[in-house]
């Protein structure tokens, strides 16, 4: 068995106290060097949906990252208030937590000295992750898992993630994108792609695979496995190899 380390770690984002878990490389691999940060999104704890979070911290770990998993303002163990609480929503999808996936880089370049820095998220932690590497140049990959890219009740591309995403795209800026075909945030996904289609030269470094018949939360085994190898083969693909990938790819697991 693997043996894994994660150590306990603090942190401030502002005048907030963040809690989470530092994962150390189980053993060497093609991801030496890698700081990846696991944004989380709405209420959900640091270990994710169904583990969703712990499952692939290890897994990359295991790979010879670096992982921090935390938890956000009033979740968990962390300090502060819950925020993008409306009357209608537990958590809103209209909010974003960049304050606290900077902080968290933060953390993991001044603890672990990664000269890559990735930062992934799953559904409204994808959301956070995008808008992360939108501000902040030192991320050189972004992961959106289930991402909604529309507001919280229509299915169109709409608001500042589209904006973020238009400059992504732009800068080129290397993303993977993962979708099940089940979920109901993946049509407004390819009606983005279709809108930013012809607003770069070259197209973004972007790589779209999709997970026949998952839904959002990727419940089953199968799919959760199929997102982190996904995920897995992304990154170390982008660490071999240092030309840039030419548009868009889509793949299917």
């Amino acid at each position: 068995m693997t043996p894994f380390s994660e150590r306990p770690v603090s942190f401030a984002a502002g005048a907030v106290t963040l809690a989470g878990l530092l994962h150390a490389p189980a053993a060497d691999g093609p991801l030496q060097g890698t700081g990846i940060v696991l944004v989380p999104g709405g209420l959900v704890r640091r270990t994710g949906l169904h583990r969703l979070y712990l499952t692939a911290a290890r897994a990359l770990s295991s790979r010879g990252a670096w992982v921090l998993r935390f938890d956000l303002p009033g979740v968990g163990e962390s300090g502060g208030a819950v925020r993008a609480v409306t009357s209608t929503r537990l958590a809103s999808l209209a909010g974003s937590h960049v304050e606290e996936a900077r902080a968290a880089l933060d953390l993991v370049e001044r603890e672990t000295g990664a000269g890559t820095l990735v930062v992934l998220g799953h559904c409204s932690g994808g959301r956070s992750a995008l808008a992360c590497a939108d501000a902040d140049a030192r991320v050189d990959g972004v992961v959106a898992w289930a991402t909604p890219v529309g507001d919280d009740r229509a299915a169109e591309p709409a608001g500042w993630t589209e904006e973020a995403v238009r400059r992504l795209h732009i800068r080129g800026t290397p993303a993977l994108w993962v979708y099940g075909t089940r979920d109901v945030a993946w049509p407004a996904f390819q009606s983005m792609t279709a809108a930013l289609a012809g607003t770069s030269s070259s197209g973004p470094p972007w790589t779209v695979r999709t997970i026949p018949s998952a839904n959002h939360d990727f419940t089953s085994i199968e799919w959760t496995a199929a997102a982190i190898d996904a995920t897995l083969h992304w990154m170390i693909a982008r660490r071999l190899s240092r030309s840039p990938e030419s548009g868009v790819r889509w793949t299917s697991a």
